[in-house]
């Protein structure tokens, strides 16, 4: 089975996976380590035609699972149809979510709970995840402080994890296509030395290839204040200095005494 292809679409797949034997389960099980972050989440119904104990209580978490995992499975000795995912990389979860009567009498399912998969994955149990802030989230003392520590903070008091903060890192990170790693907080996410990275991140298709990102929560942009001439014929074409703003309109003031200013919010 091969699921590169799958890797780079936008709309997640639907497997269908049979499992006959308890070398199939190996089989798939194998596979999933090596596949990226993003394809962890596919979406899977897996039907096991011997009963097993795998099939009602898999040990550990074998099939690499996470915490968004939609994983559906069916034992042939029961009518319930389970889900699986991880909240601890070495136990799965598994609930209870329909009843498939197979039955003449009882033909139909029966659904064993009427809350949706958002509000079914709301508590992480007090996980201890590893946050990383980028420098500028914290005063002079090192203190983090402001919007992203505020929204971290309800967050995990909300879904109930605990926050282990790590040391700041001064950027973001850069890749090196030479070889192949990011540095700053980039890197540390790259190498699993930290779970969750805070900071003014820009989206890219490179970055989206490799790291999941939450939803922007503050969106910035490049913008360009060109002065008005005073010549009813302005000169595109002559140099003009470029010059960043960042501490609001006194700094925009000075810079339009220029030709061409820019205001950027970017990193």
């Amino acid at each position: 089975m091969d699921l590169k292809y799958y890797h780079d679409k936008i709309n997640d797949p639907l497997l269908f996976i049979v499992i006959q034997s308890r070398r199939d389960f190996r089989l798939y099980a194998n596979l999933t380590r090596s596949l990226k972050p993003t394809a962890k989440t596919f979406r899977v119904i897996m039907i096991f035609e011997k009963a097993g104990s795998i099939c009602h209580d898999p040990p550990g978490n074998p099939l690499n699972l996470v915490f968004d995992s939609k994983v559906l499975v069916k034992c042939p000795d029961s009518e319930i149809i389970r889900e699986w995912y991880s909240v601890y990389p070495n136990k799965t979860e598994t609930d209870e979510l329909v009843r498939w009567y197979r039955n003449w009498e009882h033909r139909g399912n029966e659904y064993l709970t009427d809350t949706l998969f958002r509000d079914r994955r709301q508590d992480l149990g007090g996980l201890n995840i590893r946050v990383t802030v980028q420098k500028e989230n914290a005063d002079k003392d090192g203190k983090i402080r402001g919007m992203c520590y505020d929204l971290m903070t309800e967050i995990a008091r909300r879904i109930n994890f605990t926050i282990n903060w790590q040391p700041l890192e001064s950027k973001v990170g850069t890749y090196d296509p030479k070889t192949n790693t990011s540095d700053g907080i980039l890197g540390k996410l790259a190498s699993n030395k930290t779970d969750i990275g805070l900071g003014l991140f820009v989206l890219t298709a490179d970055r989206l290839k490799r790291f999941d990102f939450s939803m922007p929560l503050v969106e910035t942009k490049l913008s360009y204040f060109i002065r008005r001439s005073n010549n009813n014929v302005y000169d595109f074409m002559s140099y003009s200095r470029l010059n960043r703003v960042r501490r609001g309109a006194a700094d925009l003031h000075k810079c339009m005494s220029n030709n061409v200013s820019a205001v950027n919010g970017l990193r």
